[in-house]
Parts: C-alpha cells; sequence; structure tokens
C-alpha cells in the first residue's frame, strides 16, 4: 500500500518528496511543491484503504448470484510474487533493484549518473517527515470518511460532487468526439480520391511551411562535399524515371510501372551510397513487393478504349490545367522536402541520439 514502510510503495513516495523538498525554485514554490505532494500522499493513503480495509474487513456480501470460495493455488502464485517483489524492494532496495537502476538511468543521462542512495532509512529529515504526516493524514481522512458515513451524511441522496458518474461522463463524452468527427468527415470529405489527395497534400504542405515562414530556415555553414558527377547522373536518371511514370500513368500502365521501378531502383542506390546498407534493403524489398501488387491490380483494371469519343476543347484545356496544377504542387512539396533535408544536412550535429548507446 502506498506510504507503508518496509513496502516499495513507501520507498517511491519518499524519493518523490525529496524532490519536492531539495529542487532549487523560488521561495513561494518551495513552499507550496511540498504541501501540495504531502496532502497528494494523504489522499492516496485514504483511497488505498478503501480497496484494503473495506474489501478485507468490511462487512461481508450478501445476496450474491454464486457462493464464492478461495481460488485455486496456482491463481494466487502471481499475486503472491508480486507481493514478495514489494517486500524485497522495500527491504532490501539498493541489493534488488539498484543495478537494474543504473543500466536504465545511464544511457538517458548520457554520463555519469548524479548521486543517489537507495536505503530505507536516510534519518530523521523533511521527506520522512512528510511521509509519516502523509501516512497519518491519510488514516484521519479514511476514519472521518468511514465515520461519516455511518452517520448518514454522505449518503446516496448527497448532491453536487458525488452524485457525477465518472464512467457516464466519460463515456458521453466519447460519444459526442465520435458524433464531432463523423459529422466533421461528412462535412470535409469527398468522393473523389483525386480530391481527398490534393487537400491531403496542401495541408501536409502548409504544416510543413507555415513553421519555416515564420521562424525562417537558412543553410548551415558545413562544408559541402565534392559533387560526384556519378551521382548527378544516378539522380538524373531516377528524376526522369518518375517524371515520365507520372506522365504515361494513365493510358501506359505498363511502361508507367517500369519507370517507377527505375526511380525506386535510383532510391536504393541512393542508400547504398551513402553508407545506409539496411535501408536500401527494406526499400528493395518494398519496391518488388509494390510492383508485384500493382502487376496483380492492373489486371482487373478495364483496358484502354480507343473507340471513346474524343472531348471537348475546353474539356481538354480543363485536363491539361489539372494536370499542371498537381505538378506545380508536387514540384513545391518535393522542393521544399528537398530544401528542408539539405538545410538539416548542412549543420553539424554534436550531440546526437547515437551517441547513447
Amino acid at each position: 500500500m502506498a506510504g507503508v514502510p518496509l513496502l516499495n510503495g513507501f520507498l517511491s513516495k519518499e524519493m518523490f518528496f525529496a524532490e519536492t523538498v531539495f529542487i532549487e525554485t523560488d521561495h513561494w514554490v518551495s513552499i507550496v511543491l511540498p504541501l501540495a505532494a504531502t496532502i497528494a500522499g494523504m489522499f492516496s493513503v485514504a483511497y488505498s484503504l478503501c480497496f484494503t480495509a473495506d474489501v478485507y474487513f468490511g462487512p461481508k456480501a450478501v445476496d450474491l448470484p454464486r457462493k464464492p470460495h478461495e481460488p485455486p493455488h496456482w491463481m494466487r502464485v502471481p499475486v503472491e510474487l508480486l507481493v514478495l517483489i514489494c517486500l524485497v524492494v522495500g527491504i532490501f532496495p539498493a541489493w534488488a533493484v539498484g543495478e537494474f537502476l543504473n543500466a536504465a538511468a545511464l544511457p538517458v543521462v548520457g554520463g555519469n549518473l548524479p548521486a543517489f542512495s537507495l536505503a530505507v532509512w536516510h534519518g530523521i529529515n523533511t521527506p520522512l517527515v512528510m511521509s509519516v504526516v502523509a501516512l497519518l493524514g491519510g488514516i484521519v481522512l479514511y476514519a472521518a470518511l468511514h465515520w461519516l458515513r455511518k452517520q448518514g451524511v454522505l449518503s446516496d441522496s448527497r448532491p453536487l460532487l458525488f452524485q457525477l458518474n465518472g464512467k457516464r461522463i466519460f463515456e458521453n463524452l466519447i460519444a459526442r468526439l465520435t458524433l464531432l468527427a463523423r459529422n466533421t468527415r461528412r462535412l470535409l470529405s469527398t468522393q473523389h480520391l483525386q480530391w481527398q489527395m490534393l487537400w491531403l497534400v496542401l495541408l501536409a504542405l502548409g504544416a510543413g511551411v507555415l513553421p519555416l515562414w515564420i521562424r525562417g530556415l537558412e543553410l548551415g555553414n558545413r562544408a559541402n562535399l565534392p559533387l560526384s558527377p556519378a551521382f548527378v547522373l544516378l539522380w538524373t536518371i531516377g528524376g526522369l524515371c518518375a517524371l515520365g511514370a507520372a506522365w504515361k500513368a494513365k493510358y501506359h500502365r505498363m511502361a508507367s510501372l517500369i519507370m517507377l521501378g527505375g526511380a525506386g531502383l535510383c532510391t536504393c542506390i541512393t542508400f547504398l551510397w551513402f553508407s545506409a546498407p539496411d535501408l536500401a534493403l527494406t526499400q528493395l524489398v518494398v519496391e518488388v513487393v509494390t510492383t508485384v501488387l500493382i502487376l496483380l491490380g492492373l489486371r482487373w483494371l478495364p483496358k484502354r478504349d480507343k473507340s471513346l469519343r474524343i472531348p471537348a476543347l475546353s474539356t481538354e484545356l480543363a485536363a491539361r490545367a489539372r494536370r499542371l496544377r498537381d505538378l506545380l504542387i508536387a514540384l513545391a512539396a518535393g522542393g521544399s522536402v528537398g530544401w528542408l533535408a539539405f538545410a538539416m544536412m548542412s549543420r553539424p550535429f554534436p550531440e546526437s541520439t547515437s551517441t547513447f548507446s
């Protein structure tokens, strides 16, 4: 139970109290924070007593549909093991969890661990006094609530806060959020896939451009590597394959798929060029699987009917304008991501997550 000596909850709560006491901050925070922590500890002890005292020492349940009985021994073993762990950690914390704590905290701090002590007794200090006050205050609070319940002050007809049903409030909130999401989807969605993709790309582009427009993004001072003609040729081929795939995707699906595979192959070679064989293998597997799936899907698509009437000039001009719009949006999105990647790679990285290993 929380706050009971010789249990792991007492050790963790005392460490929490110590952090609120020895923190270096303003004077009023150094007073309010330990006081709030002590009051929270009192409530923690009170509701823990409600779980234990009322369940194990309260009145026996009557009018049950079935007669309760003790569970089998092996069903109690997991609970007994947890109780044993709570006792071992609470009595011998340094021996039980000291090495595990060092192994978990060392990669987080990235260096030497700060001084800390895992012990049951640290002498009479402020965190111990806070723990004792929280324990005694929680017992008094539980006894007062128990007495008020016996006196009938806290009955089923009590108003205001005690009549609130948390489950009903939660379910009502979830239902309203679901209804709001459904209405919003009906308002903003469309049956046309092209419009859905258009708005998705525009929203993603706006979300990425807005913070850069406000804060700005300039190139770093990291020295550039010499440009390789082979790498330029590789990306030129990949770019032409991507443009060809987009240009031929409507009427020449097989040729578009072949050029799409060429762009993917250039991406794999690029990963290998920058010493990322794991990404190259992943990209290669994804390319093969995607190509096979698209080939399976192409056989079910209707073939091109050359006997269809030639569209009117206005319809053809509208289609060309739409394709030009999509081309400009694609260039803006690709150019923005490329600029962002180049701006990040032009900066030095003195601190990286790779050092925490």
